[in-house]
């Protein structure tokens, strides 16, 4: 899943009513390069544009019609290391240091020989269509080996923006901010109107396949999660469980 002007675009494969393994109906806003890809990351419209990264650049007019710009977007990756899912945000206050409206990448830096993985920003002045690799990389370091797949978003309200990030071997989503996307303190996050009120709630949804008991549902299968901010102590707590369906 990722990111489109601050909603969530999923696309990919998707299964109809009663479909089997050899019955899968792709989606009609599905991109078919002719080479292997990773996950689909990156989603954004960007001066009239849509366009999204898997790390090959593509863009599109209606988001059915896609066209493959390049293989590699970013450019400068030092040898043996690999880009990993990431996202890209629009820095229009010019927080990175890189001019206006530039837009940034942050993605997963995958050291081939440790097996470790980062986070790192490359950015780009020329509309998307190819990223330099910042060379102050990794921003974001914890020596681990299972530490993947940021999204970033903006919090307009305090000048900042969030990392959300999986430390998948602890099963748990951490949450970084910074001013300038370089320097970071210490998996998707939005903010919905509550229903009945003036009042916006931000909101994580979480996806597991680990035992449920906790929760007195079945102890298998895949859940998706829903976690809502208190506020006042700053920590999400969890509001709902729902079962993904499997046709």
């Amino acid at each position: 899943m990722s990111f489109l002007a601050g909603r969530s675009v999923q696309t990919g494969l998707y299964l109809t009513a009663g479909s089997t393994a050899r019955s899968l109906v792709r989606s009609i806003t599905s991109l078919r390069p002719h080479r292997w890809i990773g996950d689909p990351c990156g989603t954004i419209r960007h001066n009239g544009r849509y366009q999204a990264y898997s790390w090959g650049a593509a863009q599109s007019d209606d988001l059915l019609h896609w066209t493959e710009i390049n293989d590699h977007a970013i450019k400068g990756l030092p040898k043996g290391t690999a880009a990993f899912t990431g996202s890209v945000v629009a820095d229009r206050e010019n927080s990175a240091g890189y001019g206006e409206d530039a837009l940034i990448a942050v993605f997963t830096s995958f050291d081939e020989a440790s097996k470790k993985q980062s986070q790192s920003i490359a950015f780009s002045h020329d509309g998307g269509l190819s990223y330099s690799f910042y060379d102050g990389n990794p921003v974001l370091d914890i020596w681990s080996t299972e530490f993947r797949d940021p999204t970033v978003i903006r919090d307009r309200e305090h000048g900042r923006w969030i990392m959300l990030v999986a430390k998948a071997l602890e099963k748990k989503v951490a949450f970084y901010g910074s001013t300038d996307l370089k320097h970071w303190e210490c998996p998707d996050m939005f903010r919905l109107p509550v229903e009945g009120t003036d009042r916006r709630k931000w909101v994580m949804v979480v996806s597991t396949a680990l035992p449920m008991r906790a929760w007195s549902l079945r102890p298998t299968g895949l859940w998706n999660l829903i976690f809502s901010l208190i506020s006042r102590r700053s920590r999400f707590l969890p509001t709902a469980a729902k079962e993904c369906s499997r046709s």
